[in-house]
């Protein structure tokens, strides 16, 4: 193999390694934050009743769920609930 194509593959592996790492982290944050959401009190109009990270109390339970899918390659129920 050329030197010049090593170094290329070389440097496409290490890139994707530290983009799977990065997703990894990410991911295991993502749970973190959604293992605490689920202490977190629910109103009977489904709004959380107390200020949850980034969301102030009010906020309504299905707009902090669409966060959480969005940053999750496979959705909620694979990535942070197991579910298949």
């Amino acid at each position: 193999m050329n030197q010049d194509i090593r170094k290329l593959v070389e440097k496409y592996e290490a890139d994707r390694n530290m983009y799977l790492s990065d997703r990894y982290n990410e991911l295991c944050c993502l749970k973190t934050l959604w293992d605490r959401f689920e202490n977190v009190p629910i109103d009977k109009d489904e709004c959380i009743e107390e200020d949850f990270h980034i969301w102030e109390k009010g906020t309504e339970r299905f707009h902090i769920w669409h966060w959480f899918d969005e940053r999750c390659p496979n959705g909620i129920a694979r990535d942070l609930m197991g579910l298949n």
